[in-house]
């Protein structure tokens, strides 16, 4: 790839993704502001570095950047170095001149927060790994030390629990398809 394709490609993708990465990230982190828009950069970062290799291309820029933000979000999540900013905070939050699309972030996300904060850590876990991150079942598996079949029960009772916040999220781009798994 051209330096310059490499230049129109990224823009593309940044344009394109910025606002769901940055809602994604922001559910990962727990309503941490400076967190989630860490994530968002650093996964632009790979990104960048991504088109730029000669490693073979990506052929679902969607997934892939799930993956990556839900990675960064869930490391700097854990690494707990990141101080929790109050939801006020999010009116200040640039997700592009639609301030539409940032109220009903900010709402959608209160709800999310609200019935997630239910959900027993472990089937939190597996919900943000597999729906809003896009991982695979296995990879989720690995990740938190458990079998494929206690990670598909986990993930399948939380989405009963959350079933009715599903519609909001997959409206705003921060899952996609049914039960909020990337397509």
């Amino acid at each position: 790839m051209t330096p310059e394709d490499a230049d129109e490609a990224f823009d593309q993708l940044y344009r394109s993704n910025y606002r769901r990465l940055l809602a994604k990230a922001m559910v990962v982190t727990g309503n941490r502001l400076a967190p989630a828009q860490d994530a968002v950069q650093d996964t632009f970062e790979e990104c960048w570095k991504r088109l730029t290799s000669e490693k073979p291309p990506v052929q679902n820029w969607n997934a892939w950047l799930a993956k990556v933000v839900v990675r960064e979000a869930l490391a700097v999540a854990q690494a707990g170095d990141a101080r929790r900013e109050p939801m006020e905070r999010w009116d200040e939050v640039d997700v592009g001149a639609d301030p539409a699309f940032s109220f009903d972030l900010k709402e959608a996300f209160r709800r999310v927060c609200n019935e997630a904060r239910r959900l027993a850590p472990q089937r939190r876990r597996a919900l943000v790994l597999r729906c809003f991150g896009g991982f695979s079942t296995r990879e989720v598996a690995e990740m938190m030390g458990i079998s494929e079949p206690a990670v598909r029960s986990h993930v399948t009772f939380a989405r009963r629990d959350l079933d009715w916040v599903w519609q909001d999220l997959r409206a705003m781009g921060v899952v996609e398809g049914p039960g909020g798994r990337e397509t």
